[in-house]
């Protein structure tokens, strides 16, 4: 279930990802560089969502719904960059 639930993330957020991407860093920069100043960008909101992907992780045995508010968070995160 959750390589299928990751295989849908990243076919439906890849396109989003590029282009917000593109429009939200230099393009000319290091890919790795790019990513540090979206991180810097977002880091408020990646702490959010770091900590309530931890809370889910940390659950015993972590029930569908909770499964799909973390997926719903990370397609958010991604979409709106933060």
């Amino acid at each position: 279930m959750h390589a299928r639930l990751t295989r849908q993330v990243l076919a439906t957020t890849d396109a989003t990802t590029d282009a917000t991407t593109d429009a939200t860093t230099d393009a000319s920069a290091e890919p790795e560089d790019r990513v540090i100043t979206w991180q810097d960008q977002n880091a408020i909101a990646l702490s959010r969502a770091a900590s309530m992907l931890e809370e889910i992780v940390d659950t015993d045995g972590p029930e569908l719904a909770q499964l799909s508010v973390g997926l719903r968070l990370v397609r958010t995160l991604i979409a709106n960059q933060a």
